[in-house]
């Protein structure tokens, strides 16, 4: 244990300094793509899709200013393990400067297991470049699309946190000491408590502040901080809590800035280099956080984004936090679940409801929001049910495919039938 505190406080220093921490925490705002996946006749924005499968096809499009003065070269490889350079048609670009031809449409390969976007500078032979350098060391693209994705999600819960707490903050102020906690629990974001014991005027800002330092382990899989160390999360931040630690500057961004850094450094050029970035799903885009700004001198900066891994995506493991049987027929009613971080996150979950069956088999669906200042899905308006009630369980879509669950715990107070009340507003 000692080991662990003595090796995370000497990673930590080096980059205990404000000026470098504010480099590596993905601050700079980096272009937009919009990309969809279409698999049968069902077309979803990408930031919809937890997972990409063979034969599904895809559609981008760079969404450049209209005086963009550099030319970008959209560039999507498809890669199959780290021992196994893909083939030379994986790799697909389109010239995003030339007008109606700069839509690139793709159909992921059978054998894919990661897809990777890249915005290259063009600079005559960019392309071979990009494929080259992927083709010559395909590991570490490998490990650049799998971190750089986790590190998106951790991010799109991080700023989900935050953007609740500046509209709680502006709007209701007085409302911030009960909906933090919860808005915390829901998203996995360590919480500051002693940040709700300041003026009202001062919580939101206290509650953000340091905000890469925020994020807690989710389901399946831990955070970058605890990848990276291989030591406990809670660990980390106490020794990221330390003058020696770095005084709160430690975070899972700094060490995915630096280890990618470090990787990409071997392919430095005098053409290209290479520059991590998040993809943070916003409706029908992909909105690109850079850690560092991009060069348009030699050598110029590559882009390189993550995209939706490739395989089967395993259903959400929601568990329902109900301490007892819910009354389904109260105005309003939520649904506690636990470890549903990315419900609340992403756009993963579509068209959720509440399935009923009554003891006499008639079946009831009951619309379900995902609203992650109280903490669950809220049950909205439906069809009427009859009691009592032989089972509850939620259902949905998580990006193409279809779940079932959690069961939820429920009843109905009095015999008969009623109707659900509409939502409030």
């Amino acid at each position: 244990m000692v080991r662990v505190f003595l090796f995370l406080a000497a990673l930590s220093a080096l980059f205990a300094g404000p000026a470098l921490a504010q480099q590596n925490g993905f601050d700079l705002d980096g272009p937009e793509v919009a990309v969809s996946v279409t698999r049968g006749e069902v077309e979803l924005p990408v930031a919809a899709v937890p997972s990409l499968r063979g034969g599904d096809r895809l559609t981008a499009r760079a969404l450049l200013p209209a005086d963009q003065s550099a030319r970008y070269l959209l560039v999507v490889a498809f890669l199959r393990g780290a021992t196994n350079p893909p083939p030379k048609n994986w790799f697909f670009s389109v010239e995003t400067w030339k007008p109606k031809k700069d839509v690139l449409t793709v159909t992921v390969p059978e054998g894919a297991e990661q897809a990777i976007l890249f915005l290259a500078p063009e600079a005559g032979g960019g392309f071979s470049a990009v494929r080259g350098a992927v083709r010559g060391r395909p590991g570490v693209f490998v490990r650049a699309a799998q971190d750089l994705y986790q590190a998106s999600l951790d991010r799109q819960r991080l700023d989900a946190f935050v953007g609740a707490i500046g509209r709680i903050g502006d709007a209701a102020p007085e409302r911030l000491a009960t909906a933090a906690p919860v808005l915390a629990d829901a998203l996995r974001i360590k919480l500051n408590a002693d940040c709700l014991l300041k003026q009202r005027a001062l919580q939101a800002a206290c509650l953000t502040q340091q905000r890469d330092a925020l994020v807690l382990q989710a389901q399946r899989g831990a955070t970058l901080t605890e990848t990276l160390t291989g030591a406990p999360v809670d660990i980390a931040y106490r020794v990221a809590a330390t003058r020696e630690g770095g005084a709160g500057y430690y975070s899972p961004y700094i060490g995915l800035a630096r280890d990618l850094a470090r990787l990409f450094g071997a392919f430095r050029s005098a053409q290209y280099q290479y520059l991590p970035a998040l993809a943070l799903g916003q409706g029908k885009t992909v909105h690109l956080q850079l850690n560092s700004a991009p060069s348009f001198q030699n050598p110029r900066s590559v882009l390189v984004a993550p995209l939706p891994p490739i395989g089967d995506a395993p259903p959400p493991l929601w568990r329902s936090a109900a301490q007892g049987a819910l009354c389904l027929a109260k105005p309003d009613l939520v649904l506690p679940l636990d470890d549903a971080a990315l419900l609340f996150a992403t756009d993963y979950a579509r068209d959720l409801t509440l399935k009923v069956t009554a003891a006499d088999g008639k079946v009831s669906l009951l619309k379900l929001t995902p609203d992650a200042e109280r903490g669950g899905l809220v049950l909205g308006g439906g069809t009427a049910v009859a009691g009592p009630i032989r089972d509850a369980v939620v259902q949905g879509n998580w990006g193409f495919d279809r779940f079932s669950g959690p069961r939820v715990p429920g009843q109905i107070d009095g015999p008969g039938a009623w109707t659900r009340s509409p939502m409030r507003t």
